[in-house]
């Protein structure tokens, strides 16, 4: 009886509402680096199960706040450094608003 790659990695994956969940809680430099980018790349965010998820585990009004820093830092540009430490390449304008409008439409739809 082996044990295939595939049941052990669908094990232990994340859907990306979870994950970002995780990175909003503690919110550390690579933390908002890792949000940025992970709004950037997943444009398709099933909101209802993020907010779902924020709910089951009591984390709403903490996940809030969190985003509401991660649009702040994102318009004041503060977001710079923390994203510079961990990826190489700059972020562009559009990408920032593209970011921007993410997280503004994440907190639209909030329950």
């Amino acid at each position: 009886m082996g044990v295939g790659l595939l049941p052990i990695a669908s094990r232990f994956s994340t859907a990306v509402e979870d994950l970002l969940i995780l990175k909003l809680l503690p919110l550390r430099d690579q933390d908002l680096a890792d949000v940025i980018a992970l709004l950037l790349d997943n444009s398709e965010l099933e909101v209802k199960a993020f907010w779902e998820n924020c709910q089951r585990t009591g984390n709403t009004d903490h996940v809030l706040r969190r985003l509401s820093e991660v649009e702040e830092t994102l318009k004041d540009g503060t977001f710079r450094q923390s994203w510079q430490n961990y990826y190489p390449e700059s972020l562009s304008l559009s990408e920032t608003l593209t970011v921007i409008r993410a997280v503004e439409s994440l907190r639209k739809v909030k329950p």
